[in-house]
């Protein structure tokens, strides 16, 4: 998971946009009546989240007593994601703020929509809030529909919200087999609360990151295993350790709790696979 900045766009600007052009005028009447109880929501989110509370927000499809489920959803299907629609402005700039286009739930893939931290069938009141919105690959994005967390510990991380890269936390471990595999593994921050500690396990096991990233890193040695072995070739064991640690403290610059990082760093670190383990 990476951190990244929160959405500069005020709640009720991208709730008006949406709300700007509906042919009914009924339609439009019944948002208005609502705004001020999603715009507070808003507000509620915010100060539970920084509480470590949001999980007390309990599924609901009603905003003020009247059912809004299936019009919150189809404000942001129709208006907010939908091409050529008044909102989609905002929706494009969310989902520009992860760097690189690599979805900040995984740090993986190509981002391709906004994941519902609280999803929008179970918490539509915040269905086009920007705050809940977290750009996405569609994997993770599908992953995470079924879970609603019911205390802090079970919540996943949120990338507006929690920065937990000031250690490294991700870890690998080489299996000496032929061809090497690595296993994934968390250890956490003496800074962290049990709490935090359970949730970035969740993090981790919601979206499937322990066998994603183990696939990256054989394919990662997939590619590299050549160029070891010349370096093997050329200067043994010493040049093969000199260039994974090159490897593994780049990667640390760019972002110390990749799962680049974690295979670089369990590569260097190991003495049989510098050793000619890295032979297929």
């Amino acid at each position: 998971m990476r951190h990244i900045p929160l959405p500069i766009d005020e709640h009720s600007d991208a709730f008006d946009a949406c709300i700007s052009n509906f042919q009914d005028p009924a339609v439009t009447q019944s948002f208005i009546q609502v705004k001020h109880h999603i715009i507070n929501a808003g507000n509620n989110f915010v100060e539970r989240i920084n509480t470590n509370q949001l999980s007390l927000i309990l599924p609901s499809p009603n905003i003020n007593g009247v059912n809004m489920k299936q019009s919150m959803m189809k404000l942001y299907t129709d208006k907010l994601s939908k091409k050529g629609q008044p909102g989609r402005e905002y929706y494009d700039r969310w989902r520009a703020l992860a760097p690189n286009n690599r979805c900040p739930l995984c740090s993986v893939k190509q981002v391709t929509t906004l994941d519902h931290y609280l999803s929008k069938s179970d918490f539509p009141i915040f269905a086009i809030f920007p705050y809940n919105l977290v750009p996405a690959c569609r994997d993770c994005n599908t992953e995470k529909l079924a879970h609603i967390a019911t205390q802090y510990a079970e919540e996943t991380l949120h990338p507006y919200f929690d920065n937990i890269d000031q250690q490294q936390w991700l870890f690998a471990t080489i299996n000496e087999t032929r061809p090497p595999s690595f296993t994934f593994h968390i250890v956490p921050s003496p800074d962290w609360s049990a709490e935090m500690s359970l949730r970035v396990s969740k993090h981790m096991e919601i979206f499937k990151l322990h066998d994603l990233f183990a696939d990256h890193g054989a394919e990662e040695l997939s590619n590299i295993s050549f160029r070891l072995n010349k370096l093997f070739n050329l200067g043994g064991a010493a040049a093969v350790e000199e260039h994974l640690y090159d490897c593994m403290e780049s990667c640390q610059e760019s972002n110390l709790n990749s799962w680049r990082t974690a295979t670089y760093k369990a590569m260097f670190e190991s003495t049989w696979f510098h050793s000619n383990g890295f032979q297929p």
